[in-house]
């Protein structure tokens, strides 16, 4: 129900077939958590939080996020380099699916490259 340039698609103009803006952002994000393949392979993406993150910085060599409750559990897609090493937390990667979960113990992680 998406055209290719993001907006809202209508078959025929019946407009209360689609979910709405606000909806499908959110469904496709869940989507991409649960099936991390339709995350791009070139970037670092965050997919999922059991907390709300108040900040999040990628660079070059590090994803460093604040949130607000000390323990919770991140799943990010890593396209651009391998995770060596967390801080506030402990990591589990597989190389495969370019998948890091990040198993958090502080409200301040950063996550390391190789």
């Amino acid at each position: 129900m998406v055209d290719p340039d993001g907006k809202n698609c209508y078959p025929r103009d019946d407009i209360w077939l689609t979910d709405g803006y606000g909806d499908y952002v959110r469904h496709y994000l869940r989507a991409m958590a649960s099936f991390p393949e339709l995350a791009p392979d070139d970037q670092n993406h965050l997919l999922r939080t059991s907390s709300v993150i108040q900040n999040i910085v990628y660079s070059a060599d590090a994803i460093t996020y604040t949130k607000f409750d000390p323990v919770s559990t991140e799943r990010f897609k890593l396209g651009l380099w391998v995770p060596a090493s967390a801080r506030g937390a402990t990591m589990e990667w597989d190389p495969k699916t370019k998948v890091l979960t990040v198993h958090a113990t502080a409200k301040s992680v950063r996550i390391a490259r190789k």
